[in-house]
């Protein structure tokens, strides 16, 4: 007969930590890495950042697609065809190249994606609000934990992999503001919410300086 050996059922198991996030904090931070993000040579690439209630960003584009999504707070996010809501239970995919501008109710923690454009094949090909499933937001909350160049081939690659297979099954919420409403909508909000000096939430229809610095 065989003889298997005996294992020690003492044997103390090694804990492997687990990998660190690195959060950008505000609109300017976060940018520069966003910014850098966009070459990187990966197909899918996540970043988490924080930022603070009443935060406006820049409008500005990327060359990849995003997908944002909050795991706090809110964020209004303006383009030039319409204005989305997205709450922690929502996400809002972002074609690539279409300017956007951010504007932050509550501390907002953000798990973002960029997404190459080869790579955004069958994905919607206008801005869309989603459902975010429970298995998406952990893929969000892991993906923010690998490095840039991260393994295509092996555990992190499937992720991603199948994170991009999720979001194309998430359902999709119609909610939406027309562009021709904000204007009114804004009034309000300015009044109800804060004064008009602390919201420069920019409006397509005026190209001023004020407008393009969004702060």
């Amino acid at each position: 007969m065989g003889h298997i050996s005996s294992i020690s059922c003492n044997t103390p198991r090694q804990r492997v930590a687990p990998p660190a996030m690195v959060s950008f904090s505000g609109f300017e931070a976060s940018g520069r890495r966003a910014d850098a993000l966009q070459a990187a040579q990966r197909p899918v690439v996540a970043m988490a950042a924080e930022f603070s209630s009443g935060g406006v960003g820049v409008r500005h584009s990327h060359r990849r697609a995003q997908f944002l999504h909050g795991l706090t707070g809110v964020m209004t996010v303006i383009t030039e065809t319409g204005s989305w809501t997205v709450s922690p239970q929502h996400a809002l995919w972002i074609p690539p190249g279409v300017v956007h501008q951010s504007r932050c109710w509550g501390t907002v923690q953000l798990r973002t994606l960029y997404v190459e454009p080869d790579a955004t094949i069958g994905l919607p090909t206008s801005c869309q609000l989603m459902e975010v499933s429970s298995l998406v937001r952990a893929l969000l909350n892991e993906a923010v934990t690998f490095p840039t160049e991260y393994d295509m081939d092996g555990r992190e690659g499937q992720i991603m992999n199948l994170m991009l297979a999720e979001i194309g099954r998430m359902p999709a919420v119609p909610l939406r503001a027309p562009m021709r409403r904000i204007a009114a909508s804004r009034g309000s909000a300015r009044r109800s919410c804060a004064s008009p000096a602390t919201i420069r939430i920019w409006n397509p229809g005026r190209r001023s300086a004020a407008s393009d610095d969004g702060r």
